[in-house]
């Protein structure tokens, strides 16, 4: 057994296990990046890179934030209509959420790209030389940096194009910090190279309809829309991808019907053969990237796995008397590794009772040793083991113990838990769907916002009421986390705390009353019905 814990180990040997986590942390990932050199001072940026993570979200999420609650940058600074006569088409839409002026904006965009800056700082001080092996970093690094000298130019002066082009940068910085959205792009990269000589089809296609039309159509009505080989190739390209059809056939259609036989023909040909061809080929090259992506992570992973367990071997090997020649860690070692595991973003923080379950479950031999071939499934075990949900007592159970022994509290659970408990609120959702269904049948301008309630009305909150009391029973008899748990509670939760509110609100007068707080009142009733839906288990997927 090891004789000390982590803490206690030598300086070489803590970073050995230090070492391992990161393997680990890459097995899980499916690729090996660069990591720091055996500092102290390395290692605690890297793991205070770590922990400022979510600021580092959050600061993502605020900066992506700006560009719908910003003035816009064609707001004028003044004037009755500074971002344009709303009665004008061409006026693009700001809803009234235009909050921040362009100082404000600027400033909190500034202030985003500061902590976003910090946080890769530290990165870049751990790593130190190893930062520009790690082109991702380096490529979101630029894209930092053209979002920095976008800012300056805007805080130096007026320009249109630079606040046009900041939405652009916000966007970017918002899907480069998640890893699944640049996989997922990557993947549709190498899939639009493999379908490259389909999309050149379509081109040609597209180009020989347009010449085909400029001369078909050539002193008629509909040289108007198709009057040169470009404008017809456009055209026909536009009718090909949103399907604007009949427009584009319109004038040819009104000189002789015969005339649209092309332009169906070429809806046909290219919409039900070309695109389904390209789709069918998107599709099948994409599993294929993603099979081999697979493949490539799961070599990656056992060997970096086998290397990480050769490096704790090594440690549990200097920490004990054992002569043995097979290599293996034993239980306190494992924690300590769980427990330098836990500093790294791979999964949930594992406790120290959850370390023991895991040894235990790697421990196939039940000799108190992992083996190598059983440390390599370490990532399945581990996501397995997380994945599992462990009942948790309720907030009667811990804090009320002996009213939680009685039996009419018991005898509470087996209704609340009970099958019939549920389909009796299904039943009540369905009463209720009759009820919405019969509100509007009626004409809307008859619900009152004071005074008398009319009979619809006095029924939906008795429906309102009857949800917050099932909802009130099972917070009662699961717990606060139990019964947030499940996705369907969450939703009940937030439909009943919703529709209740409302009700209050719009029933009892105040002086921001309004008609429009009856259309949303209507509209959360009917969103309640969704959950019929979720009750029937042929719509629930599963991963």
């Amino acid at each position: 057994m090891l004789q000390q814990p982590l803490l206690e180990l030598g300086p070489e040997d803590r970073h050995l296990v230090t070492k391992a986590a990161w393997l680990v942390e890459d097995a899980f990932r499916g690729f090996e990046k660069p990591h720091p050199d055996a500092t102290v001072r390395a290692v605690q940026l890297l793991k205070l890179y770590y922990r400022l993570r979510y600021v580092r979200y959050f600061a993502v999420t605020v900066l992506l934030s700006l560009s719908y609650i910003e003035t816009p940058y064609w707001c004028a600074n003044s004037g009755d209509h500074p971002c344009g006569d709303p009665d004008d088409a061409t006026t693009p839409l700001t809803f009234d959420m235009a909050w921040l002026s362009g100082r404000q904006s600027m400033a909190v965009e500034v202030a985003c790209l500061a902590i976003i800056w910090g946080n890769d700082m530290l990165l870049l001080s751990s790593l130190k030389r190893k930062y520009a092996a790690r082109r991702d970093r380096l490529a979101v690094s630029l894209l930092y940096t053209a979002a920095t000298v976008n800012v300056v130019v805007r805080l130096a002066g007026n320009f249109a194009d630079a606040g046009r082009v900041a939405s652009f940068f916000r966007l970017l910085i918002f899907v480069s910090s998640l890893r699944s959205a640049r996989s997922t792009y990557q993947k549709l990269y190498f899939v639009l190279g493999e379908v490259g000589n389909l999309l050149c089809l379509v081109g040609i296609y597209v180009l020989f309809c347009g010449w085909l039309a400029t001369i078909l159509f050539r002193d008629t009505p509909q040289a108007a829309i198709t009057s040169s080989f470009l404008e017809s190739s456009w055209q026909l390209l536009i009718l090909l991808t949103t399907a604007n059809f009949p427009d584009v056939m319109m004038p040819a259609y009104a000189m002789h019907r015969a005339n649209a036989l092309f332009f169906i023909c070429f809806v046909f040909f290219g919409l039900f053969f070309l695109m389904n061809v390209i789709l069918a080929q998107v599709f099948s090259n994409f599993q294929w990237v993603a099979s081999r992506e697979a493949a490539t992570h799961a070599a990656n992973r056992d060997r970096l796995l086998t290397k990480a367990f050769r490096t704790l071997a090594a440690v549990q090997k200097s920490h004990t008397n054992d002569e043995s020649e097979d290599e293996h860690i034993a239980l306190d070692l494992l924690v300590c590794f769980f427990t330098e595991l836990n500093q790294y973003k791979v999964i949930k923080a594992l406790k120290k009772r959850h370390m023991k379950d895991l040894f235990h479950q790697l421990d196939e031999n039940d000799d108190g040793r992992v083996y190598v071939a059983q440390f390599i499934d370490i990532c399945d075990v581990m996501r397995a083991y997380m994945s599992l949900h462990r009942p948790k007592p309720s907030e009667v159970d811990m804090l009320f113990p002996a009213l939680a022994s009685s039996p009419r509290y018991q005898r509470l659970c087996t209704y609340v838990t009970h099958r019939w408990f549920e389909l009796f609120f299904d039943a009540l959702l369905v009463i209720n769907a009759i009820v919405i269904v019969i509100e509007f049948t009626t004409d809307i301008d008859n619900f009152s916002m004071s005074g008398s309630w009319s009979r619809w009305e006095a029924v939906a909150t008795c429906f309102s009421c009857l949800f917050l009391l099932e909802m009130l029973l099972k917070l009662l008899v699961l717990g606060v986390r139990e019964y947030w748990y499940s996705g369907k509670n969450r939703f009940d939760a937030l439909i009943t705390v919703a529709s209740l509110t409302i009700d209050i609100y719009a029933y009892i007068p105040n002086a921001y009353n309004s008609h429009t707080m009856v259309k949303v009142l209507l509209l959360v009733r009917c969103l309640r019905l969704l959950r019929l839906i979720m009750a029937v288990k042929r719509y629930n997927v599963k991963r």
